[in-house]
């Protein structure tokens, strides 16, 4: 920024903080603001945006201008990689108050600092474990308004079923970037990340995997779309060998939870299911020799040979043969 003309860019962008309503307008001022956020310039670009808030509330930004992006990516980056007080209390507020559809833009924002890459740095890994702790919030709040739209039955109204839906998106966009940070997935001229690294990200994100699967397809659990399903599966397929025992239990509660779906009658959920069986039978056999672990295999296993795939049926004569 130009010395002589930022007095009269922060008084111009507070004007149109606290009197414009054009949502194009409102985005070029939240990159504008992005673009000068140095650490020297936190306190004015949070005085701006505090008078952006009290006029359209963080919580309602997703309703008040249309693909909002910009404003929530500055005020969480602001909260997780400078730690600033203010950006924090908004995120904090707007937890327990956001729409449905705009929790899935908070994820968004809040997993860009998740990624296998970025935890191998010990300041990526802190950004990192700020972000999960906000993403716990949204998954319990998720999981209670789910809770909520299941007892108000056919008294929930019209939106009902939308709500619903929109509550098992934020789920997928969850999942989802899961799989595609975590360094299995290899797109276009991408490499598979080292096993480590991989391991790394599994053990970080865990505790939320397993929070996800619970929701899904625990005791009493809500469900979840084939889709995201075949993504978590995915995403377990590769990380298989960081934690066996693990695994099985979280692939147990996805199948679970997207049966409703007819996931076990997918072709490709078959193949990722058996391929992870085998790799457990080959690999780690004495992961899944009794207990638990054996009990979410052979759950598993039915699920799919119920739904008539061969190859399910063959891993269970196999289980006998192994471990008679």
């Amino acid at each position: 920024m130009i010395p002589r003309y930022e007095d009269s860019f922060w008084a111009l962008a507070d004007l149109y903080a606290a009197k414009k309503n054009n949502g194009i307008v409102l985005q070029a001022l939240g990159g504008a603001l992005m673009a000068v956020a140095s650490s020297d310039r936190e306190e004015l670009v949070t005085r701006t945006l505090d008078r952006l808030l009290r006029r359209v509330p963080f919580a309602e930004l997703g309703r008040s201008l249309p693909n909002e992006g910009r404003v929530s990516a500055l005020i969480v980056g602001l909260a997780i990689a400078r730690k600033n007080k203010w950006a924090k209390e908004r995120i904090d507020e707007a937890l327990y108050g956001a729409p449905p559809r705009y929790l899935s833009t908070l994820v968004l924002h809040l997993l860009h600092y998740v990624n296998y890459s970025r935890i191998a740095d010990p300041s990526g890994r802190v950004a990192a474990e700020a972000a999960l702790r906000w993403l716990a919030v949204i998954i319990e709040r998720v999981h209670r308004t789910l809770r909520d739209q299941a007892e108000r039955g056919q008294d929930g109204g019209s939106g009902r079923e939308e709500t619903i839906c929109e509550l098992l998106n934020v789920l997928d966009h969850i999942i989802s970037r899961f799989y595609f940070q975590s360094g299995i997935y290899k797109g276009q001229g991408e490499q598979r990340a080292a096993q480590g690294e991989i391991c790394s990200f599994f053990a970080l994100i865990r505790p939320h995997l397993r929070q996800l699967g619970e929701v899904a397809g625990g005791e009493n659990g809500f469900g979840l779309p084939a889709r995201t399903a075949h993504h978590f599966v995915e995403l377990l397929r590769g990380s298989v060998g960081c934690d066996p025992a693990e695994v099985l239990h979280l692939m147990r509660l996805a199948v679970d939870g997207a049966r409703g779906y007819g996931y076990a009658f997918d072709g490709m959920a078959a193949r990722e299911v058996t391929a992870i069986v085998e790799t457990v039978l080959a690999d780690h056999r004495e992961s899944a020799a009794s207990g638990q672990s054996l009990d979410d295999l052979v759950h598993v296993l039915k699920a799919f040979v119920q739904a008539g795939w061969p190859e399910a049926q063959r891993l269970v004569w196999r289980l006998e043969e192994l471990f008679r």
